[in-house]
C-alpha cells in the first residue's frame, strides 16, 4: 500500500493524474476555489510553495468547471499552464482587463463550449470599474453560458447553464447585501430559463442577512444542504492557514444552484494537500446532475 501511495503521488507531482473515480469523465464535478493572492511575504505559504499543491489537489478533484476567487494575473497563468485541458473567461477587477484580482471561471474545453459570457461589477455602476455602496474593494462576479458537447450520465450532450464566480466584500455589510441582490437578479436576466450554478468567497456565515438573500425562494439553494452525500471536513472553508483552532472559522464559502439539479455530493477539500496547506481556504466542490429530459 505504501508504495501504491508513493507511486502516485510521483505521478501527481509529474502532472499525471488517474482518477479515483473509474467513471470520472461521467461526473458533473464543480468547484470553488478562493487561492488566496500570490503575496511573497507569506512565508511558507507564498504561491511559490504552495502553488505545486493547489493544482495538484485540483487534479485530484476533477472538476469540470471551477471558480476562482483572488486569483492574480500571475496565478491565472500559472493554472493555465498546468491545467492544460482548460479555458477560462475573466477580467482583472481593477481596470477590467488584465489588473486585479479575477474571479475567473474555468472549464474543460473538452466537454463544453462557451456561448456567451461577461464579468459586471458588484456596485451601482456595474458595467464599468468600480466600488459598491460600503465596500473596501471593487468586487466583480465573472459569467458564461456553457453548452456540453459530449453525452454523459450527468447532462446529456447540448446542454445549456450559465455559471458563476463571485467574491462578495469582506467589510461592508451593506455590499454583502445589495450584491447578492444583484447577483440573483442579474444572473436570473442573462440564464433566462437555464439552470444556474454559482460559486464563490461571499465572506457569509449561514445565519446572514446575505446567506438568507441568496437562499430566499426565488434565489438559490446551497447544494451543501441538499447532497445526499456530505463531507464538511471540519465545518469551516476559512482556516488561515491553521491559524485557527479546530471549531474556529466558519463556511464562507458556497456552491449554490438555480434549476431542477441535483445533487449527489457535496465536499469541503482537506485544508492540506501533499502535506502543505493550498490556500487559507478550503476549495469546495459539488456533483451535479442535470434533467435527463432537458435539451
Amino acid at each position: 500500500m505504501k508504495l501504491k501511495s508513493a507511486f502516485f503521488i510521483v505521478l501527481l507531482l509529474c502532472g499525471v493524474f488517474v482518477s479515483p473515480n473509474s467513471n470520472a469523465e461521467e461526473v458533473f464535478r464543480v468547484m470553488s476555489f478562493n487561492v488566496l493572492l500570490a503575496y511573497d511575504s507569506e512565508g511558507e505559504h507564498s504561491w511559490d510553495y504552495r502553488k505545486e499543491a493547489l493544482t495538484g489537489q485540483i487534479r485530484e478533484v476533477s472538476p469540470v468547471l471551477f471558480g476562482v476567487q483572488e486569483a492574480l494575473p500571475v496565478q491565472m497563468e500559472y493554472l493555465h499552464e498546468n491545467l492544460a485541458d482548460f479555458a477560462s473567461i475573466g477580467v482583472g477587477r481593477d481596470d477590467g482587463a488584465n489588473s486585479g484580482e479575477y474571479s475567473a471561471v474555468f472549464y474543460d474545453k473538452r466537454r463544453f463550449q462557451c456561448l456567451d459570457s461577461g464579468t459586471f461589477w458588484l456596485s451601482e455602476t456595474p458595467e464599468e470599474p468600480s466600488y459598491g455602496w460600503d465596500a473596501m474593494c471593487r468586487r466583480i462576479v465573472t459569467w458564461g453560458i456553457f453548452e456540453t458537447i459530449q453525452e454523459t450520465d450527468a447532462a446529456r450532450k447540448g446542454t445549456k447553464f450559465l455559471f458563476a464566480s463571485t467574491h462578495f466584500d469582506h467589510k461592508g455589510e451593506t455590499a454583502r447585501q445589495e450584491s447578492a441582490k444583484m447577483v440573483t437578479s442579474r444572473l436570473a436576466e442573462k440564464a433566462g430559463d437555464l439552470p444556474i450554478i454559482l460559486v464563490g468567497d461571499f465572506n457569509s456565515s449561514k445565519d446572514s442577512a446575505t446567506y438568507r438573500l441568496l437562499t430566499e425562494a426565488t434565489a438559490f439553494r446551497d447544494t451543501s444542504a441538499l447532497a445526499d452525500d456530505v463531507d464538511m471536513s471540519g465545518n469551516r472553508t476559512y482556516h488561515d492557514f491553521g491559524n485557527l483552532k479546530p471549531g474556529e472559522g466558519s463556511v464562507i464559502d458556497y456552491i449554490f444552484i438555480k434549476g431542477n439539479l441535483t445533487v449527489p455530493e457535496f465536499h469541503v477539500c482537506p485544508e492540506k494537500f501533499l502535506g502543505r496547506y493550498t490556500s487559507d481556504h478550503c476549495a469546495i466542490y459539488a456533483e451535479l446532475v442535470f434533467p435527463r429530459e432537458e435539451k
